[in-house]
């Protein structure tokens, strides 16, 4: 969360492996030069995000409509030490 003297509010920035993650693609968060976002408007996106994402699809089937296959020997299988 950054505070900035020429910015009215707390905003907040993104960066993922050393570089800022543009959070224009958040409805509420406005296109911004250096990937700011004010925080109310960031947390009204995510709230908004969170009402509408349909996790039952995202968890149990593919992007494209089609179901995902189980993975052989189970997904505890998979990775050793588990």
């Amino acid at each position: 969360m950054l505070s900035c003297e020429h910015r009215t509010g707390d905003q907040i920035r993104v960066i993922i492996n050393d570089g800022v993650a543009p959070l224009n693609v958040i409805e509420e968060c406005p296109t911004d030069e250096h990937g700011m976002c004010p925080v109310d408007a960031f947390v009204e996106g995510q709230k908004r995000n969170v009402a509408e994402a349909n996790w039952d699809g995202a968890c149990f089937n593919g992007f494209d409509g089609q179901s995902w296959a189980p993975v052989p020997g189970g997904w505890f299988g998979m990775v050793s030490g588990w």
